[in-house]
C-alpha cells in the first residue's frame, strides 16, 4: 500500500458507509502516540511523522463522513508537534476540567459495582485503585483495574506494562542526580514539586525541564495534588497503592535490566561480598553514568538514590530508611530487618575531598568513621539487634570512580578507622 492510500483508508471507510445509508460514523483511536514513541526511540520519527500529518488530516480534519472522532493517548496532541493535522481538536489534559468525570470510573460507579458482582471490601478498593485526578474530579479509579478485580476478585496491580514505560526507563537512566533524588522522595511516600511543561515535544524530552514528570503523570503513575497555573509548578505523589507497587517495579526493572546491566548487587550485600558490591557498582559506574549525573555537587545524592533504587527487591526484608534523624546526626541509608535473626545494614555515601582526603580508602574511612562517632547503630540495638548482626558500609566515589568498606560492626578494626589520616 502507498502513503497516499493509507492517508486515507479511515476517509474512504466512513464515506462507503455513508453511501451504503449508515451514520457518519465515530471514528475511536486509541493511544494514538505508542508508535510515535517507538519512532522517536528507534530512529524513525521524521518519516512517521511525515505520515501522521496526511493521516490525522484526512481522517479527522476534512473528512466530511465524520460524525466525531476521539483520540486517546498519554502525550497530548500539542506534545505530538505535528498538531497541524488537527487545527479544530478539543484537547483535554489532565488538569482539564473538561470532560474531567469521563476518564475513568467515578466512586459511586465503583461501589454500585462491587455490590452489584456481592462482593466487599471497598476501602481496600479505594486504597489500591482510587486516587487519579482528572481536572476537579479527585476519585476516578481506572476502568481496566476495577473490571479486572470484578472478574478476578483479588486486590492486585493489574496494569503493569504500559506503553510509555520505556521511554521512561530511558529518561531516569539519563536524567541528572536532582531527578533520582526526586525519584527516592516518590518511593519514600513523600511528594514532589516540579514545574511541568504541557507543551513538549518529543524531541525535547532529553533536555526539557519537567518532561520525565509530564509522562510519569499522563501515563498515571503519579498525580497531582496542587497546581499552580500561572506557575506551571506542580505538587505531585503516587498516585495509589497499584501504582506504588508497579512503578517500584518499574524502577527495579530498570535496575535489573539489560538497559543498566545484569547485576547481583542485593546478593552481593546480603551475604557481605565486597568485592562482588564493588565490582558490580563499578560496572554499572563505568558504562551506564554519566559525568553529568557524577558532578562534584551532585555525585552522593546520585549514589544515594542509585543505591535505594537498586536495593528495591530487599523491601520484603527490610524496612530500607532513608536520612533519619538517629545518635546524634542523620544516617544515609540503614536497612533494619523484618525478622530480627536477620543482619542489620547501613551505609554512609561520601564524595573525596582531594583536599582532605589522599585516595578513596581514606574517604570509606571517613564515612565509618562518621557513622561510628554519630552513633547510628543505637536504634538498632535498642530495637534487640546484636551488635555482630549489624554491617556498616563506607561507599566513597570519585567520578565514576568508587570502593565500598566495610563490615560487622563488631570486627571492623575501629582504632585504625578512628586513627587513619584523612591526608
Amino acid at each position: 500500500m502507498d502513503e497516499a492510500t493509507a492517508h486515507d483508508s479511515l476517509l474512504c471507510l466512513a464515506e462507503y458507509l455513508v453511501r451504503q445509508k449508515f451514520p457518519k460514523p465515530i471514528i475511536l483511536l486509541d493511544e494514538y502516540d505508542t508508535p510515535l514513541q517507538d519512532a522517536w526511540l528507534n530512529g524513525y520519527w521524521d518519516e512517521l511523522v511525515s505520515f501522521m500529518l496526511g493521516f490525522f488530516s484526512a481522517t479527522f480534519e476534512t473528512n466530511p463522513y465524520l460524525e466525531r472522532g476521539l483520540i486517546t493517548g498519554i502525550t497530548s496532541l500539542a506534545k505530538g508537534s505535528f498538531s497541524t493535522g488537527l487545527d479544530n481538536a478539543e484537547v483535554a489534559s489532565i488538569t482539564s476540567e473538561l470532560y474531567d468525570d469521563c476518564f475513568g470510573f467515578t466512586e459511586n460507579e465503583v461501589f454500585a459495582a462491587i455490590d452489584e458482582y456481592g462482593l466487599t471490601g471497598k476501602d481496600d478498593v479505594k486504597k489500591w485503585y482510587d486516587g487519579f485526578i482528572f481536572g476537579n474530579k479527585k476519585s476516578i479509579y481506572n476502568p481496566l483495574s476495577i473490571l479486572y478485580y470484578l472478574e478476578h476478585k483479588q486486590i492486585k496491580p493489574y496494569l503493569v506494562n504500559t506503553s510509555s514505560n520505556y521511554l521512561v526507563s530511558k529518561l531516569i537512566l539519563q536524567s541528572h542526580s536532582g531527578i533520582k533524588e526526586q525519584i527516592k522522595d516518590l518511593l519514600e511516600g513523600k511528594s514532589i514539586h516540579a514545574k511541568l511543561n504541557d507543551l513538549l515535544f518529543f524531541s525535547q524530552f532529553y533536555y526539557k525541564e519537567g518532561a520525565i514528570w509530564s509522562i510519569l503523570m499522563d501515563s498515571g503513575y503519579l498525580k497531582p495534588l496542587k497546581v499552580n497555573f500561572t506557575t506551571s509548578k506542580y505538587e505531585l505523589t503516587i498516585t495509589n497503592q497499584a501504582g506504588r507497587l508497579i512503578f517500584e517495579k518499574l524502577i527495579s526493572d530498570l535496575f535489573n535490566s539489560d538497559l543498566v546491566s545484569k547485576n547481583k548487587f542485593c546478593e552481593y550485600l546480603l551475604i557481605n561480598d565486597l568485592r562482588g558490591m564493588n565490582q558490580t557498582l563499578s560496572d554499572i559506574s563505568e558504562y551506564t553514568f554519566s559525568f553529568y549525573d557524577l558532578a562534584e555537587n551532585q555525585a552522593e545524592c546520585f549514589y544515594h538514590a542509585f543505591v535505594l533504587g537498586l536495593t528495591i527487591d530487599l523491601q520484603e526484608q527490610y524496612e530500607i530508611l532513608s536520612n533519619r534523624q538517629r545518635g546524634y546526626g542523620r544516617y544515609d541509608v540503614c536497612f533494619v530487618p523484618k525478622r530480627i535473626q536477620n543482619h542489620a545494614l547501613i551505609m554512609g555515601f561520601k564524595t573525596l575531598d582531594p583536599e582532605e582526603e589522599a585516595n578513596l580508602n581514606s574517604t570509606c574511612a571517613y564515612a565509618l568513621k562518621q557513622i561510628y562517632e554519630k552513633n547510628y547503630t543505637s536504634d538498632l540495638i535498642s530495637r534487640g539487634i546484636p551488635v555482630n548482626n549489624i554491617y556498616v558500609y563506607g561507599i566513597a566515589f570519585q567520578g565514576k570512580k568508587l570502593l565500598i568498606k566495610g563490615s560487622s560492626y563488631s570486627y571492623i578494626d575501629w582504632d585504625n578507622v578512628l586513627q587513619t589520616r584523612l591526608s
